[in-house]
C-alpha cells in the first residue's frame, strides 16, 4: 500500500506504507514533517487539489528570502533533483518512536521515496514588480528650457543695453559737435592767418658783422662765427620759422664774377653771382624737405647787402601737413647768407 501526500509548500510524497508515522524533511525548505498514517475508517471527502491537507504536521515558519527570484530558481532545481532521486529503503520502525538524527539519517529511515511524474511542475520565475523610473528626462528637458530662457533673456538685455550706448553716444556726439564744431572751425580758420607783424627791433652781431631787423618779442638765437664754424641765427614764434645760415662758398663766386665782369661790362641778371649762387642752394632745399616745390618766378629784392634774389615755395609737413614758405640768397664780403622762412 502507498501513502501519497504533500507539504505545506506544495511538494507531493509518494511511500511505503510501513513508513506512516516516519518524520522526513522536505528537500525544498528543510522544513520537518511526518509520514500521514492512513486512517482505517472512510474519512469525509476533501478538495481534490489537496487530497491530503488535513494530514499536514504543523512546521515552523520559514524565513522570508529577501531575493524571491533567485530563491525560486533554487527551489525549481532542488524540485527536479528530488524528482528525479530515490531515498533508500530503511527497516519499519514503531510510528510511537520518532527517529533522530540528522537529515541523512531521517531520509534513510523514510526507504524510498518519489513525486508522481505528474505533479512535476517548474515554478514560474519570479518577476519583480518593476518599479516606475522617475522621469529624469523631463526635469532634465524643463532644466534645459529654463536655462535657454535665461540665457535668451540675458542676450535680449545685452542688447538692449549696446543699443541703448550707442543711442546715448550718438546724441552726445551730435551735440557736442552742433556746438563746438563752429568754434573750432573758427579757431583753426583764425590759428591759420599768419598776422603781419607792425614793431621791429635791430638785431647786431659784431662778431660776424651782421645786423637786420626782426618783429618785437621774437627772441633770435645766434650760434657758430668762430672756429671755422659759419654763424647761424634762428627765430621761432608759433608755426613760424626763420633761419638765416652763413657759407663761404658764395662769397668766392662773387669774387670772381666782379673780376669776369670788370673785363666783359655788366653781367645779365642770370648770370649774376647772387642768382647763381640762389639757383645752386634749391637742389639743397629740394634734399632737405621731402616735396620742395617753388610758385613762380624768382624775385629780384634789394637789402642792404646789395642785390639778392628770393623764391615762394611749398613743401610737405609733419601728419601729413603743407608748409609754406620762403627762401631766399643774399651775398656780403665774406658769407654767403641763405634766409629760409
Amino acid at each position: 500500500m502507498l501513502i501519497e501526500f504533500a507539504c505545506e509548500y506544495g511538494h507531493n510524497f509518494r511511500t511505503q506504507g510501513e513508513n506512516a508515522g516516519m518524520p522526513i524533511v522536505c528537500p525544498n525548505y528543510t522544513a520537518k514533517l511526518y509520514v500521514p498514517i492512513p486512517a482505517t475508517t472512510a474519512s469525509p471527502a476533501v478538495d481534490s487539489e489537496t487530497p491530503f491537507r488535513s494530514m499536514r504536521v504543523d512546521t515552523p515558519p520559514v524565513t522570508q528570502v529577501k531575493n524571491p527570484s533567485r530563491k525560486s530558481a533554487e527551489v525549481a532545481k532542488r524540485h527536479s533533483n528530488s524528482s528525479k532521486s530515490t531515498l533508500k529503503q530503511s527497516p519499519p520502525a514503531a510510528p510511537e518512536k520518532p527517529v533522530e538524527g540528522d537529515e541523512s539519517s531521517l531520509l534513510e529511515a523514510l526507504g524510498p521515496m518519489e513525486a508522481p511524474e505528474e505533479s512535476e511542475e517548474e515554478l514560474p520565475e519570479f518577476t519583480p514588480t518593476r518599479r516606475r523610473r522617475t522621469s529624469n528626462k523631463k526635469r532634465e528637458d524643463e532644466e534645459e528650457s529654463e536655462k535657454k530662457s535665461k540665457q535668451s533673456g540675458s542676450k535680449k538685455g545685452t542688447v538692449l543695453l549696446t543699443v541703448g550706448i550707442v543711442v546715448v553716444g550718438t546724441l552726445l556726439l551730435g551735440t557736442i559737435g552742433y556746438f563746438a564744431t563752429p568754434p573750432m572751425l573758427a579757431a583753426i580758420k583764425e590759428a591759420g592767418k599768419v598776422k603781419v607783424p607792425q614793431e621791429f627791433e635791430k638785431y647786431t652781431d659784431n662778431d660776424i658783422s651782421v645786423m637786420f631787423q626782426h618783429p618785437k618779442g621774437w627772441t633770435p638765437i645766434a650760434r657758430g662765427g668762430s672756429g671755422n664754424i659759419p654763424p647761424s641765427i634762428r627765430f621761432e614764434q608759433g608755426n613760424i620759422k626763420v633761419s638765416f645760415r652763413a657759407s663761404n662758398s658764395g662769397a668766392a663766386i662773387q669774387d670772381l664774377s666782379q673780376a669776369m665782369s670788370g673785363q666783359a661790362g655788366e653781367l645779365p641778371d642770370e648770370l649774376k653771382p647772387v642768382a647763381r649762387v640762389h639757383d645752386f642752394e634749391k637742389a639743397k632745399f629740394s634734399e632737405e624737405m621731402p616735396g620742395y616745390t617753388e610758385l613762380g618766378p624768382v624775385e629780384k629784392i634789394e637789402t642792404g647787402l646789395g642785390e639778392g634774389r628770393r623764391s615762394t615755395f611749398v613743401a610737405s609737413g609733419s601728419f601729413g601737413g603743407r608748409l609754406f614758405g620762403y627762401r631766399a640768397t643774399l651775398l656780403s664780403t665774406n658769407f654767403q647768407w641763405n634766409v629760409a622762412c
